[in-house]
């Protein structure tokens, strides 16, 4: 039986339970139990970049201040935040009440190795279910976010790139510059979440979030992704499987953020004052990153 004929039998009554860490070093994401394994881990990862990087404004009084927002904005490998893209479309489609019950009525009816079997063979057939409409648009609104805060940040440091040229300090060279992109590639490392980490990523994915109205035929393979993944945590499976790692991959929006790494990466090789390193962080590693992100949530 294909995931779509099930549309027309899943329950929308169950409330979702409060975003909480788990008893046993658990994470509870709405109704649903989730181990946090290493890919779990990448939407903790992801968000707290973002939230990190959205923080720079352009505000720099000196070279330091330039230094510390390379070192902020190299901090990532593109590979993880990929995979944390679609985590964290998962982890905030598992919001959505009516997704959730849809999921667990039809375990019900038919068992979890036969929802199991289906996903594997049709993962994106998730999208035609009762409640993913409205779990898809929670995803898309949540990723979006994060990228257009980012973007935002990306152009207020753009700027301070050419305002900042008035002052003598931006002229200056960049101290030991070799050392300084060695540094910054050295920094681009997949990276275990702390503990805070993990806890900013519940309070981030907790948040109410804009829906849009309707559903949106030209969904992203992340947020597709995102909702298949949903779908498999909700029936007992953690995100360590090859069926969910699978689901982690998207070649297009993981070729864009090597393409924003490696363009921040050059730009830095051949920077000389303090006001070009500014430059190379607000073009490559916040406008180009962020709007990777946003094109992955829209499609684009």
């Amino acid at each position: 039986m294909h995931i779509k004929r099930f549309a027309a039998v899943a329950a929308v009554a169950l409330l979702a339970a409060p975003l909480a860490a788990g008893a046993e070093g658990g994470w509870e994401m709405g109704s649903v139990a989730v181990m946090p394994t290493a890919a779990a881990g990448s939407a903790a990862v992801f968000n707290r970049y973002m939230s990190d990087v959205s923080g720079l404004n352009g505000q720099f009084r000196n070279a330091a201040g330039v230094a510390d927002a390379v070192k902020r904005a190299a901090a990532y490998d593109a590979q993880q935040l990929q995979q944390g893209m679609v985590v964290y479309a998962a982890f905030t489609a598992l919001q959505e009440p009516s997704f959730v019950a849809s999921i667990k009525e039809m375990e019900t009816r038919y068992g979890r190795d036969q929802m199991l079997m289906l996903l594997n063979r049709d993962p994106t057939g998730i999208i035609n279910l009762p409640g993913a409409p409205q779990a898809g648009a929670l995803a898309e609104a949540a990723l979006k976010a994060q990228g257009e805060a980012v973007l935002a940040s990306g152009k207020s440091v753009k700027q301070a790139s050419y305002d900042l040229q008035h002052q003598a300090w931006s002229k200056s060279a960049i101290l030991n510059a070799p050392r300084r992109l060695a540094e910054a590639k050295a920094l681009a490392r997949v990276v275990q979440p702390s503990d805070a980490d993990a806890a900013l990523l519940i309070k981030a994915v907790s948040r109410p979030q804009a829906q849009d109205q309707g559903w949106d035929a030209r969904i992203s393979p992340v947020v597709a992704n995102g909702l298949a993944l949903a779908a498999r945590m909700t029936l007992g499976e953690t995100l360590d499987t090859p069926q969910s790692l699978a689901l982690l991959r998207d070649e297009r929006s993981g070729t864009c953020l090597k393409m924003a790494k490696l363009n921040f990466h050059m730009c830095l090789s051949v920077a000389g004052p303090n006001y070009e390193d500014v430059y190379c962080v607000g073009q490559h590693a916040l406008l180009d990153t962020g709007t990777c992100v946003v094109k992955a949530a829209e499609g684009g």
